[in-house]
């Protein structure tokens, strides 16, 4: 399967932190193991953050499931950004909100955790997550996935027509002669041809 750098990234975070289970994802276990304070407030979620220190407040009024949305979110802002969006221009802040929401669909539902769900209903129980968020991974994971058999097909494609001189355009074959004529020797190894 192909891993985004994003991903493989969190995954050896997520493992050298011993978070492997549904159950380690929970907000007060990944606080735990990133060093994030999370306290509750009647006001919008948010975060805090510098290098050295990180507060999630999450709105104490929504239900469980929008905190986990939110938590992952605010989450995703701690361990991925700096700076103060209240400082930055607004091209810079849809930058940065799009990439905190692709990261939290990853941290909160980790593939190799995700995969074990057959339906959106399932694992919107399983990880307590609204359902759109959870459907928005499977796109993402099925592209993934068609990405990953494109690749696949195109380097089966190419691995047995990429040295069949037939199929070599009358360009190729001419700028071949031309290699050969200046070097004296044969270029077209006959021992690749099937």
């Amino acid at each position: 399967m192909f891993e985004t750098h994003l991903e493989t990234w969190l995954m050896k975070e997520y493992e050298n932190r011993g978070i492997y289970d549904v159950e380690d994802l929970s907000i007060s276990r990944l606080s735990e193991a990133f060093g994030i304070m999370v306290d509750s407030t009647d006001c919008k979620t948010k975060a805090v953050f510098d290098s050295e220190f990180a507060v999630i407040f999450i709105n104490e009024n929504e239900t469980h499931v929008k905190q986990r949305q939110l938590f992952f979110h605010e989450f995703g802002h701690v361990l991925r950004h700096y700076g103060d969006q209240r400082y930055m221009n607004d091209s810079f802040i849809n930058l940065q909100e799009r990439q905190v929401y692709h990261f939290s669909l990853y941290a909160a539902m980790p593939e190799n955790l995700f995969i074990r769900c057959a339906t959106v209903d399932e694992a919107a129980k399983v990880f307590e997550l609204p359902k759109g968020m959870v459907a928005d991974r499977f796109d993402q994971i099925q592209r993934k996935q068609l990405r990953g058999a494109q690749y696949n097909t195109l380097q089966i494609a190419e691995s047995k027509s990429s040295y069949d001189p037939d199929s070599w355009s009358n360009e190729t074959h001419r700028v071949l002669q031309q290699l050969k004529r200046q070097t004296g020797r044969e270029v077209i190894d006959e021992s690749l041809i099937r």
